[in-house]
């Protein structure tokens, strides 16, 4: 025997029509007053957060200030949460004036400075740091070397010549009781790694401490020269060729020493190495001739090595002088023989 279930599939669809159309307009209204309420209460609520404060100084003119002051400071702010977003919209400014500061140790107190900036309807409730010590001293100016800050090692079979800085003084002004232990300053760093040509860098300076600066702005050039390093090889077993038909030299080898850049000498091959003989005109096939090596004047003695002319150069040979001597009959005789 089956049962009927007292409320029908269709009495219950009716009830859920009828409580989602009836009193429609007053349903929504509620839901937007709550909506509202919520936003409200949202934006009213009291929240705290950080934030950077820019700090200017006011310094008087005749004094500067010994160690280095906070450029920047937190400040933790208070307030409805819908303006406390508003910061991230603003450049907080805390302007700290010390016109009327003395030579000697000063405190201060970032929380009895004027903040501009921030929000209406917010309080700043702490400062980081709250206050800072700094010592004022009588504001100096000399002048100082200017030392090239040059790192690295040149490439291999170079080396490192003159350094040079333009202007090489520089007038800086700061603290007194700082200038007294300043004698030079250093440029930016100039990285001359792997160098083979010489380098040319427009840079600024370094100054340790901070609180000290140049009177003037502007660069330093810093020219670092570099040059090929000179090395010299001997080849002992040097051959000696006549190129004379039918003359000989009494010498067959010599000792040759050349001298240049070390990469262009360490190229050198010995079989590129060689003398080359030059008989000198009319001069009678029956006799012995001297020849003689001139490094200065280009003879009948010459050397040829295999490298660059203008690079490697012979500096020394043992012997410089060679005889030549006929190898047999005159090329006449021998042709009229025949």
């Amino acid at each position: 025997m089956k049962f009927k279930s007292p409320v029908s599939r269709t009495a219950v669809r009716s009830w859920l029509v009828r409580l989602a159309t009836e009193n429609l307009g007053l349903k929504l209204m509620s839901l937007c007053l709550s909506i509202a309420t919520w936003a409200w209460l949202q934006s009213e609520q009291v929240v705290e957060r950080r934030a950077r404060a820019r700090v200017q100084y006011n310094f008087p003119a005749e004094l500067a200030r010994v160690e280095e002051v906070p450029k920047s400071v937190s400040v933790t702010v208070s307030g409805p949460q819908g303006r406390v977003r508003a910061l991230e919209k603003r450049r907080l400014i805390l302007n700290v004036d010390l016109s009327n500061a003395d030579e000697g140790p000063v405190q201060i107190d970032f929380r009895e400075q004027a903040l501009t900036g921030l929000p209406d309807g917010l309080r700043v409730v702490q400062f980081t740091p709250p206050l800072v010590d700094i010592s004022l001293d009588r504001l100096a100016r000399r002048q100082v070397r200017v030392k090239p800050n040059v790192i690295g090692e040149v490439a291999e079979g170079w080396l490192l010549g003159a350094i040079k800085v333009d202007p090489p003084i520089v007038e800086i002004e700061g603290a007194q009781s700082l200038l007294r232990g300043i004698t030079e300053v250093s440029t930016d760093i100039i990285d001359i790694s792997a160098a083979h040509e010489d380098r040319v860098a427009e840079v600024g300076l370094i100054f340790n401490p901070r609180t000290v600066q140049a009177t003037t702005d502007g660069t330093f050039k810093v020219e670092v020269e570099v040059f090929p390093e000179i090395t010299d090889r001997t080849f002992p077993e040097v051959p000696v060729l006549v190129r004379a038909p039918g003359w000989i030299s009494t010498t067959t080898r010599a000792l040759v020493r050349v001298e240049g850049p070390k990469k262009s000498v360490g190229r050198l091959r010995d079989n590129k190495v060689n003398i080359t003989l030059d008989l000198p005109p009319a001069v009678p096939f029956d006799e012995s001739v001297t020849v003689t090596w001139d490094p200065k004047v280009e003879g009948p003695v010459q050397i040829s090595h295999g490298g660059a002319a203008d690079e490697v150069t012979v500096v020394d040979m043992v012997p410089r002088t060679f005889v030549l001597t006929p190898a047999g009959p005159a090329p006449d005789e021998m042709d009229d023989e025949l």
